[in-house]
């Protein structure tokens, strides 16, 4: 039985090329190649968790095999379907790339180009940032260990709020963001169109200058990446007192 580095079989899926557009619910599984033959879409090396999703199986007029010994079989069959297809192999989202209008690269217009949403999602990520008021930050600072705060870089938002991005995070009671690229998404959401996440990102920070703040109503703010600076207690005691009206 044909295998992957990981010692896992190696499944394959065919959809014929008139059902193109489904695939881009799965376009964002970085680990999948495909291939063009005919009129048809190959698509492999999906692990077994992915093979059985939800996104995979709701796939239209889809075949999905095993490989074993260079043929491919239906899902416990006995006798093979095929041989193994002999294509060139691209990473999925180079073979199928996504086709958007052109932007203006130095203009944050998102809503009046394409309709971008957020939507309440359960898949847990890792958390990159927050959103903390600054008095609450300027307390907590005060009498931090300085090396609880040795990974941590902040700037300061509307001169109301920090952002603060580092890990660990502070253990403060705060909006928390995770990264999709240069996208900060706030924990529990996630892009309503995923599949277009990656060429959204290429073609709205292109030189990867900006962060992009999303909140959960789906409006955004952007933060320039060199604004922000090591967190320290003199860092934050001398940013603050620089405000208008200094907490």
């Amino acid at each position: 039985m044909a295998q992957n580095t990981a010692g896992s079989v190696v499944y394959y899926l065919r959809l014929n090329i008139r059902s193109k557009e489904h695939l881009g619910a799965i376009r964002h599984w970085k680990n999948l190649k495909a291939a063009h033959e005919d009129d048809n879409i190959w698509v492999k090396d999906f692990t077994a968790e992915q093979i059985k999703a939800a996104e995979v199986l709701s796939l239209p007029e889809k075949q999905m095999y095993e490989a074993r010994g260079g043929k491919l079989f239906f899902k416990d069959a006995y006798l093979p379907e095929r041989n193994i297809p002999a294509l060139l192999w691209s990473p999925i989202d180079r073979a199928l790339p996504v086709k958007l209008p052109a932007y203006n690269h130095n203009y944050f217009g998102i809503p009046d180009k394409v309709a971008v949403k957020l939507v309440q999602s359960d898949h847990e990520k890792i958390a990159a940032a927050m959103l903390v008021p600054l008095g609450q930050l300027r307390s907590y600072a005060d009498t931090a260990p300085a090396i609880r705060l040795r990974n941590i870089r902040w700037t300061i938002v509307n001169q109301q709020d920090a952002f603060v991005v580092g890990h660990p995070l502070l253990p403060l009671q705060a909006r928390v963001y995770y990264t999709e690229g240069d996208f900060m998404i706030p924990a529990g959401y996630n892009f309503d169109l995923y599949a277009l996440s990656s060429s959204l990102n290429t073609l709205l920070n292109p030189k990867s200058l900006f962060w992009i703040v999303f909140n959960p109503d789906s409006s955004y703010f952007t933060i320039p990446k060199a604004q922000l600076r090591p967190l320290t207690i003199g860092s934050c005691r001398v940013s603050l007192k620089q405000l208008p009206e200094a907490l």
